[in-house]
């Protein structure tokens, strides 16, 4: 899976989604890059838009599903220089940083395959 998008809801439905696959026993691996990698640090990841129509930190739904089964998060490395982002705003939970051709080639054979 891919995490594209800053929004929050579109980050929730993403991560619900993760959830429910690992929930099922399948392994999930997500790529954030750009804005979403935004709305995954730690001064962000916690905080709820008052318009969101889900009530529930990206935080912990990320904790629930690596709690759930075999969840792993990678941020875009050259996402994190140009939105000038530091491994350490990130939160803790992200399993490392990849550039996207090694995490293409660490996820070839997929069944399912998602751009959000």
């Amino acid at each position: 899976m891919i995490l594209h998008s800053g929004d929050y809801d579109r980050i929730h439905h993403g991560l619900s989604i993760a959830l429910a696959a690992v929930a099922n026993g399948m392994s999930c691996s997500i790529f954030v890059a750009y804005d979403a990698q935004s709305r995954l640090t730690k001064s962000q990841a916690d905080k709820i838009p008052d318009d969101a129509l889900f009530k529930r930190s990206l935080r912990k739904l990320i904790i629930e599903a690596k709690e759930a089964g075999s969840l792993k998060l990678y941020a875009c490395g050259s996402s994190l220089n140009l939105m000038g982002i530091t491994r350490e705003e990130l939160i803790d939970e992200f399993d490392g940083i990849s550039g996207l051709s090694s995490f293409l080639a660490e996820n070839e054979g997929s069944q399912y395959s998602f751009f959000i």
